[in-house]
């Protein structure tokens, strides 16, 4: 049998759908199905929630997972002073959690059909011109970063190497926060240079 990815990654998966979960509890959005893991997918059936539960849901696993990965790779780095072999399984795990951590498509489609769905309603629904504008007016405002944030999201889940970037920075900012400012501030130089080029 061919050892894939997720045999390895399987608790970033596990978590990711839990992250799902517990985020349907705490929205009181009812979940139908679970499947925890699985050779071709795992995933949250629930009903159909309002856009701003369906985007808590979406981000849940990105934001619980990051911050178990945070935590776990704090303690696993004072480990290091003194052989831990609990160590080990500390960075397993928050790499597994930091791989799976990013929204999938259907994850994304939920959030976007929801915001979509909501923007419709509210526009085509409103008998009254004011209102009317007021969710034409919010389209820019509030429709498009929230597409720019999944999107980007999207592409961090779509493509192996951001992924592994992530990964690192997350490890890196845990093991020295100060590193981070370090490397985004060599990104910014960067993108000056860039952009004087250009412009």
């Amino acid at each position: 049998m061919k050892v894939r990815l997720h045999h390895i990654m399987f608790p970033g998966i596990i978590f990711h759908e839990f992250s799902h979960y517990i985020a349907c509890l705490l929205f009181g959005v009812r979940v139908k199905k679970v499947r925890w893991i699985g050779v071709h997918e795992a995933y949250v059936v629930h009903e159909q929630p309002t856009a701003w539960k369906a985007l808590g849901i979406t981000i849940a696993p990105f934001i619980l997972g990051n911050g178990l990965a945070w935590l776990l790779l704090s303690a696993a780095n004072r480990m290091l002073s003194s052989p831990n072999p609990l160590a080990l399984v500390y960075y397993w795990f928050s790499i597994s959690l930091l791989f799976y951590a990013f929204p999938s498509e259907d994850d994304a489609a939920n959030a976007f059909r929801s915001f979509i769905e909501t923007f419709r309603q509210g526009i085509l629904r409103s008998r009254s011109w004011p209102i009317t504008l007021g969710w034409l007016a919010l389209l820019p405002v509030l429709f498009v970063p929230l597409a720019v944030v999944l999107g980007a999201m999207l592409a961090f889940a779509w493509f192996f190497a951001l992924r592994l970037v992530w990964m690192l920075l997350v490890m890196l900012a845990a093991y020295d926060p100060m590193i981070i400012r370090s490397v985004l501030a060599a990104f910014g130089l960067a993108l000056k240079a860039i952009l004087r080029f250009f412009i």
